[in-house]
């Protein structure tokens, strides 16, 4: 081994030692602070969604859309992404995420990018997809017959509780495809380094 060499392992290991100081400095964030921070966040969406369907009304001629509108769906979709996604790349928190003292970063710990946060938000639509589902094939306003009609509600309410219990473990398969995980911030930051 040349001195190069040498040296490029040493700041290796250094790199490694940092990052490892970083991670037990950062632990990952309980499920209970996941969870109230969702609440928080699907009472905010709420009221986002509401003023994102009032823009939409000029389009209608002022009327509400009672049947499934694909195009209404895409701008839901997009408006929620948007929301989740910007307040991770600015901050890596939205906003029951920072009263919930817990943060999104890389695996580096660095702010999450566009791309990551793109990756998240897509691992996460299959849990909601569901729910929304569950619910609209039991509305009978709406009118949806599938074989979902026929299981009682409380059995899909349960596999939906369970799957997301599932889907916030520390760990999981959303985070490792988004190269992300939800710290605990008791400070209210987190040890980040810059971007690269």
């Amino acid at each position: 081994m040349n001195s190069l060499q040498c040296q490029q392992v040493q700041h290796t290991l250094i790199a490694l030692a940092i990052l490892d100081m970083t991670e037990s400095s950062n632990p990952d964030a309980p499920l209970f602070r996941r969870f109230a921070a969702l609440v928080y966040d699907g009472l905010l969406l709420i009221a986002i969604l509401f003023v994102a369907s009032l823009l939409t009304l000029p389009f209608t001629g002022g009327q509400g859309s009672t049947r499934f509108n694909p195009i209404l769906s895409a701008y839901f979709l997009l408006v929620t992404f948007l929301f989740f996604a910007w307040f991770w790349t600015h901050g890596g928190q939205t906003l029951g995420m920072r009263a919930w003292k817990i943060r999104l970063v890389s695996k580096t710990l660095s702010n999450v990018s566009w791309q990551a946060a793109a990756i998240r938000f897509a691992a996460s639509l299959p849990v909601w997809i569901f729910l929304i589902y569950s619910v609209l094939s039991h509305s009978e306003r709406v009118g949806i017959q599938t074989r979902l009609s026929e299981v009682p509600g409380w059995i899909l309410y349960g596999i939906f509780i369970v799957w997301l219990l599932i889907d916030n473990i520390p760990g999981n398969w959303r985070e490792k495809i988004s190269a992300t995980r939800v710290v605990q911030s008791t400070s209210g930051s987190v040890s980040t380094t810059p971007d690269q």
